[in-house]
């Protein structure tokens, strides 16, 4: 297999376009032969065009050796001459699920490092076996159509976009290419351990070419899809700024299931944070039951629940909101934004001593009539005022910026909160690539 050089490299990132005139990338680099050879391309590519890339390693802690490994990835890319950081994930680890929770504080750590450096594009190393590997997984798990899309080349997120520039090449040329610049890479001992999903499909005698031809039909079909819903969304959802979805229930009924059902992915996953849409099987139920439910009244009781949201019959509406938050008090500093349950961001803009931010749970009559209305507001239901970001000083409620509730003690200009979930509800049009064999010297990339 020859090395992937920079001009194959270049034709994958021109699907990325467009960039800024110096681009500024995030690279998440662990050391291992993927992220390391797509940092040094990344490198090339982005210097060639007056811009400079920052590697990211984040150190779980899961392994003793792992400290030593982030200290020797730095040592490699200092030597390139590239700006590298680790980010630590400190503290208690869960007991179960922990794969699954260190994928998410992962990219916790790499996202915010990125909203706070004010970059925009972080990249990593999924390459063309890691797609054919989440395909089957999610056909193991019975994914709907979506799922079986696989990864997008791009991505958006809040503040930035996550891009997959190598989904169409080959592990062995990224190897090439680090053994032809004489570059070493660490070989993670866990991805041999068989108690992980992926690693045992990967003993797994895995047909890649038809495993990657199912992405691309399904691909095909999420990016028509992706059409329909942004059409969709437009007439009958809207986000309020209290932190929850409207939606239109005739327009919801009058949906074909497949739609209804990638309506609602957008909204659990905007509304609810979590990166990844339920299983189909739970969202056909969701969708059954929200059809066969008829208005009855404006405070009946919650319809269902699914992916961290709460979805609730009010008036000619549906609402998808949070179905529980932390409510263990935040701190609230003069200077530091505070971004909180990862959907709101809340920024203190005078100097106030002592406040904390906590859900205003059952207090909101209480906050009504306590407190001065200073900024125009409108009712809301119960469940969605429980769930509202709110300023105390101890134990005492200072403000509800969201119902525009204040005390004389916190006036609105010292408090500025803004509704900024980590996944938009329309996202960028899928984009997957056109899969190809660098065997044959050509890499296929199609713009969708």
């Amino acid at each position: 297999m020859e090395a992937l050089d920079d001009q194959t490299f270049a034709a994958c990132m021109a699907v990325l376009e467009p960039f800024e005139d110096a681009p500024f990338l995030a690279i998440a680099v662990s050391g291992g032969a993927d992220s390391l050879a797509l940092t040094l391309l990344a490198n090339r590519w982005a210097r060639q065009r007056g811009g400079h890339i920052v590697g990211l390693t984040v150190d779980h802690g899961l392994r003793s050796s792992s400290a030593d490994e982030a200290r020797q990835t730095g040592r490699w890319l200092h030597a390139h001459h590239i700006e590298h950081h680790v980010l630590t994930w400190t503290g208690n680890k869960p007991r179960s699920g922990l794969q699954h929770r260190a994928r998410e504080a992962r990219y916790a750590f790499l996202t915010d490092w990125c909203r706070q450096h004010h970059c925009l594009h972080l990249m990593t190393a999924h390459h063309r076996v890691d797609q054919a590997e989440t395909v089957a997984i999610r056909k193991e798990r019975q994914s709907g159509d979506t799922g079986l899309a696989a990864m997008a080349v791009i991505r958006e997120l809040q503040g930035l976009r996550l891009l997959r520039p190598l989904l169409g090449i080959d592990r062995s040329a990224l190897e090439a290419s680090l053994q032809a610049a004489k570059q070493n890479w660490i070989n993670d001992p866990t991805n041999a351990n068989p108690a992980f999903t992926r690693n045992r499909l990967r003993q797994t005698d895995l047909d890649i070419d038809a495993l990657l031809h199912e992405a691309e039909r399904y691909g095909k079909r999420r990016s028509s899809a992706d059409r329909r819903l942004a059409t969709t969304l437009v007439h009958n959802v809207r986000i309020d700024p209290a932190g929850f979805a409207r939606l239109q229930r005739q327009g919801f009924l009058a949906l074909p299931e497949g739609d209804a059902i990638d309506l609602l992915v957008r909204l659990l996953i905007t509304v609810g944070g979590r990166p990844y849409p339920p299983r189909k099987r739970a969202l056909l139920r969701l969708v059954n039951t929200m059809r066969q439910t008829h208005l009855t009244g404006d405070t009946q009781p919650s319809s269902g629940t699914l992916a961290g949201c709460r979805i609730l019959r009010y008036r000619r509406e549906w609402l998808i909101c949070r179905e529980r938050l932390n409510e263990r008090p935040v701190d609230l500093i003069h200077g530091q934004p505070l971004r909180w349950e990862s959907h709101f961001r809340i920024t203190l803009k005078a100097r106030h001593d002592g406040l904390t931010v906590k859900p205003l749970g059952d207090c909101g009559r209480w906050a009504e009539n306590t407190l001065i209305l200073k900024e125009k507001t409108r009712t809301l239901p119960g469940p969605v005022k429980a769930r509202l970001p709110s300023i105390y000083r101890g134990d005492r409620l200072l403000a509800v910026p969201a119902l525009g509730l204040f005390s004389d003690e916190l006036p609105p200009a010292a408090i500025n909160l803004r509704f900024c979930p980590d996944l938009p509800l329309a996202n960028a049009g899928f984009m997957p690539h056109i899969n190809s064999s660098l065997c044959e010297r050509s890499v296929v990339l199609e713009r969708r």
